[in-house]
């Protein structure tokens, strides 16, 4: 999360400094992990040819960052469910305690000719008391514009 502070003397009627929320570009995650992905092992086929590099023309598969709230982000999860009404902070304080805990991995389809978000998926990293301690990643909230 970026924050703007505002000098107090840039509007009289504000003595206190007040932290700002701005939405940026910054990645849930390491964008790196979604060009290592080996497609390869892909038991389906396309035609055309799509990989996490290549999603379709004019379209980019990149990890979820806070501006996607202004492309559209909950509009393509409330193809899926009732969102509700989250505000900017809400939204950038949950973005922040998930990339922080480093469990999950918030993936958008961006148009990049509409500059907006037209599918989603989450990939999250359960931690198991069962099989030795073991990890689990579960695929949720796959979503797309219909």
């Amino acid at each position: 999360m970026q924050a703007q502070l505002l000098h107090p003397i840039s509007n009289p009627c504000n003595f206190f400094r007040i932290a700002v929320m701005i939405l940026d570009e910054a990645p849930l995650f390491d964008p790196g992990l979604l060009a290592e992905l080996d497609w390869s092992q892909n038991m389906v086929s396309f035609c055309p040819d799509i990989s996490p590099v290549h999603p379709g023309a004019g379209l980019v598969l990149r990890p979820l960052c806070t501006s996607d709230l202004d492309r559209g982000f909950y509009k393509v999860l409330g193809q899926l469910t009732k969102v509700g009404d989250v505000t900017t902070e809400q939204f950038i304080k949950k973005f922040e305690h998930m990339k922080q805990s480093g469990d999950y991995y918030a993936v958008v389809v961006e148009d990049l000719n509409l500059g907006q978000i037209v599918a989603t998926a989450t990939l999250i990293m359960e931690h198991k008391f069962i099989h030795g301690c073991a990890k689990v990643y579960t695929v949720s909230r796959v979503c797309s514009v219909t």
